[in-house]
């Protein structure tokens, strides 16, 4: 059981390294938005973090190139949530043999808020999210939850030839960003400037409608 506060000061490769998430959770972890990569786990729940409790946080983490395997409950972030992700980014391949798995948690009852997914064979954001919230959430799976509540005011990525398009409505940039730092990209992108003239991996970013929320098409969207 870990309690506590935890801050990341650098970014962590762990290639080739034997990764043990933390079973269970439930003090506040902030990643500061650095790269964790190279996790390749096959155990019996997979995650970055194993359990998150009714009491714990993690914020701001950023996973990638990595893959979770297990028996039961996989995700990029952890294997379940009772507690709070919020700003968190997932490039992963996350699978479970018996039970859910997803892009940021494989059973959620806690809340996820303004995250992030690009996920291989897996849904979007929670595998079982019984009970949970999924909010303001973006991912380029087919579904954002694969049963229980579904996901609230969340976005999907379709790619389109050399386009990317943010599908959705009242888009909000925190997302979006959170979306972008998969890219490693730029670290503090400008709010005013992501949805206008932002190229991801080659592909241009098109987010239709009134971004910035004025009422109108303008420029500025």
């Amino acid at each position: 059981l870990g309690i506590g506060v935890g801050d990341f000061l650098d970014d962590l490769d762990f290639t080739g390294m034997n990764f043990v998430a933390p079973c269970r959770f439930g003090g506040i972890f902030n990643g500061n938005k650095h790269i964790i990569k190279g996790i390749d786990t096959n155990s019996e729940e997979g995650g970055l973090f194993g359990e998150i409790l009714p009491y714990g946080t993690l914020k701001n983490i950023i996973v990638k190139d990595s893959t979770f395997n297990a028996t039961n409950y996989a995700g990029g972030i952890a294997s379940r949530n009772s507690g709070l992700i919020i700003d968190c980014s997932a490039d992963v391949s996350v699978s479970s043999r018996y039970m859910h798995s997803g892009g940021i948690a494989g059973f959620n009852t806690g809340k996820i808020l303004y995250c992030s997914a690009k996920v291989k064979d897996s849904v979007g954001i929670a595998g079982n999210n019984l009970y949970g919230i999924v909010e303001n959430c973006l991912s380029e799976a087919k579904s954002h939850v694969s049963v229980g509540n579904l996901a609230i005011n969340s976005y999907s990525a379709v790619k389109d030839g050399n386009y990317l398009f943010i599908k959705g409505e009242n888009i909000l940039m925190k997302p979006v960003i959170n979306y972008v730092n998969l890219y490693n990209i730029f670290d503090n992108p400008d709010l005013q400037k992501v949805h206008t003239g932002l190229s991801l991996d080659g592909l241009t970013v098109i987010i239709p409608g009134d971004v910035d929320g004025d009422g109108s098409l303008s420029s500025s969207d």
